[in-house]
């Protein structure tokens, strides 16, 4: 019944300059993301592939793929380091087109930090269930709004459930358009709020209709940013007029 359950926390293990690598095959990429690298490296032997747009691609096709889109990095690649039989590895992480090879502990640490997330999604058996906890962290807004879109293509080409927790509005707002672009439907999306009153926590379903409104929001839990760019729109004005006065 629990089987093919894989869970990951929010703050994963910190990256290495190299890697020794075992020859083993893990299940997944290990709760702290401790086992992303052994998981990549055994892909690879392994030729694993993922269906994608009705054909079978390899699953490092689609991570480096994402990386790009994300604007995370343009590329990955794994370096022997050492004697033939130490097995010791790097992984050089290549930022942009015309940027330097550099390790895996040399690049931003968001990279690093959602690294195991990215593998996480493509490595595990089809038909899995995941649950990620803030796979948004030490990301910049764009890659957790891009978040949203990972996650609509694995559920979609590789029949996987996820449970998110997560504080990232930019991963919420760019799913509440592909509901409205239809690109999944609200009904199999499912949406809580958790809300701690007079030291009680509740946890509330939230009702996203088939264009992706809220209709029962939170009461400014991201804060009022509407209400604070109209508040500054006003304020420009006020003093672009006190400037030509």
């Amino acid at each position: 019944m629990f089987s093919h359950i894989y869970y990951i926390v929010s703050t994963r293990a910190h990256p290495k300059r190299h890697y020794h690598w075992e020859g083993n095959y893990p299940e997944d990429t290990g709760q702290w993301g401790n086992q992303t690298i052994d998981a990549l490296l055994s892909a690879r032997v392994d030729q694993r592939m993922t269906p994608y747009k009705g054909k079978d691609v390899p699953i490092e096709e689609r991570i480096s793929a994402w990386l790009q889109k994300m604007e995370l990095a343009y590329g990955f690649w794994f370096q022997r380091i050492g004697l033939r039989n130490e097995r010791s590895y790097e992984m050089r992480i290549q930022k942009s087109l015309n940027s330097a090879r550099v390790t895996l502990a040399d690049i931003g640490y968001g990279v690093a930090q959602f690294l195991p997330i990215l593998v996480l999604c493509y490595y595990v058996p089809i038909g899995s269930t995941l649950i990620l906890e803030e796979p948004g962290t030490h990301l910049h807004p764009k890659a957790q709004a891009d978040l949203a879109d990972l996650l609509i293509e694995v559920i979609t080409e590789r029949s996987l459930q996820i449970l998110v927790e997560s504080h990232s509005e930019h991963l919420l707002t760019r799913l509440q358009l592909r509901i409205a672009e239809q690109q999944i439907a609200a009904k199999d999306t499912a949406l809580y709020f958790c809300e701690n009153e007079n030291g009680v926590s509740t946890i509330k379903s939230l009702e996203v209709d088939e264009i992706g409104n809220i209709r029962n929001w939170p009461k400014d839990f991201f804060g009022n940013v509407r209400g604070d760019l109209v508040k500054m729109a006003r304020e420009q004005m006020k003093r672009q007029k006190k400037a030509e006065d």
